[in-house]
């Protein structure tokens, strides 16, 4: 059945121009955000009073458009990929909405899409399948029709509630956000100042949604370093020895007393690698929900963690003695709980340490160390 949807309908700045939100209205809620001035301009009909209106902006949005937008948002969501803008954005709405009917919106009953310019915000078992906006001046707005689950055929409702319940159960399954992550690099400069060797580490800290925990939070911590060298002097190339990568709490996380006890990591302890064609991979968890790392490893690892700090730990790889050329790696992920509500915060130490042989000349510069950032480094007195 088709209907005039109630919304409440909100325009972000327009060139020096602010336009003031319409009024709220809750028969069936839709949250519109407008963005930019973009679109086409012109006159058009203004449904409600059948007049010609000139819009400055006019968008128009088909079904075609609407349910791809929709499923794909879902689809990031439940994979933890949703922006935080449009998770912020449900939060609110289901809030206010929850405000100004007196009747509880879960945030998670929400879908937020965006499609073109404008941003939607539509309850679950509610199909929007066509939007038209118009703004002039006052920030006036033009016809929009939905079509409400509840006045569908039995055979969509019935469907519907299909993927409300396959909907539930993904929502229900603990699994890993996105987190957040960054990445810092170390650069040997021989005195000529030519690239001798580079290398990339990163991070990611992650939390685990749906936990079913109701006095502790999980969170896993995950560090990665690629090291590769670059031509030397007397027709050698320059060798990555060693990498070495930590992470340690910050004074006010540890002041907290909320890293509460560790529940996995990897690798297990120090080994050896085979440098063999395939990368290795490790993968640490909890809950039954796994994250894994891959990285060639060709030598000898040292890997350990702090039982007295949860999430901290270190990781070495050496050649030894006798070292190659190529691209040498090295990584460990750390799961531990914390105190609900929580959110743990590190520091990233990482090192760089490289060398070369050729005939009776041999060169091993001072290690490159830095913490919580990119970092460069002299090969003097050795090349150039």
């Amino acid at each position: 059945m088709r209907m005039q949807l109630n919304f409440f309908f909100r325009a972000n700045r327009c060139g020096n121009r602010s336009l003031p939100p319409l009024p709220l209205a809750f028969a069936l809620p839709l949250l519109l955000l407008v963005a930019g001035c973009g679109g086409q301009a012109g006159d058009f009909v203004d449904d409600e009073t059948g007049t010609n209106v000139t819009y400055l902006k006019h968008v128009d949005l088909e079904v075609a458009s609407l349910r791809p937008s929709r499923a794909m948002a879902r689809d990031a969501r439940h994979a933890g990929q949703e922006p935080a803008g449009l998770r912020a954005l449900r939060h609110d709405f289901a809030k206010l909405i929850s405000i100004q009917t007196g009747t509880a919106l879960d945030p998670e009953d929400v879908d937020a899409f965006a499609v073109d310019d404008v941003t939607l915000l539509v309850p679950k078992g509610q199909e929007v399948t066509r939007v038209s906006v118009g703004l002039d001046a006052s920030g006036k707005q033009a016809l929009i029709d939905a079509v409400g689950g509840e006045d569908e055929s039995d055979a969509v409702a019935s469907a519907q509630a299909l993927s409300a319940r396959e909907e539930h159960a993904a929502d229900a399954a603990p699994y890993w956000d996105v987190g957040t992550s960054g990445s810092y690099q170390i650069v040997f400069r021989d005195p000529a100042n030519a690239i001798a060797a580079t290398a990339t580490y990163t991070w990611a800290k992650k939390k685990l949604i749906n936990d079913g925990d109701g006095t502790y939070d999980y969170w896993s911590y995950t560090r990665k370093g690629i090291g590769q060298g670059e031509r030397a002097p007397a027709g050698a190339t320059w060798a990555i020895t060693g990498l070495y990568l930590r992470n340690y709490a910050t004074a006010a996380t540890l002041r907290s007393n909320k890293l509460k006890d560790w529940i996995d990591w990897t690798p297990d302890g120090d080994f050896t690698g085979n440098c063999s064609t395939s990368p290795l991979t490790i993968s640490a968890g909890a809950k039954g929900v796994n994250l894994s790392v891959s990285f060639t490893a060709c030598d000898h690892y040292h890997f350990g963690i702090n039982s007295n700090v949860p999430g901290e730990a270190s990781i070495k790889m050496t050649q030894g003695a006798f070292f190659h050329e190529g691209t040498r790696g090295a990584a460990y992920i750390t799961v531990f709980k914390v105190s609900q509500g929580f959110t743990p915060y590190f520091h990233d130490q990482q090192q760089l340490e490289i060398a070369f042989w050729a005939g009776q000349h041999g060169a091993y510069p001072a290690p490159c160390l830095s913490t919580d950032s990119d970092k460069t480094c002299s090969t003097y007195p050795f090349g150039g």
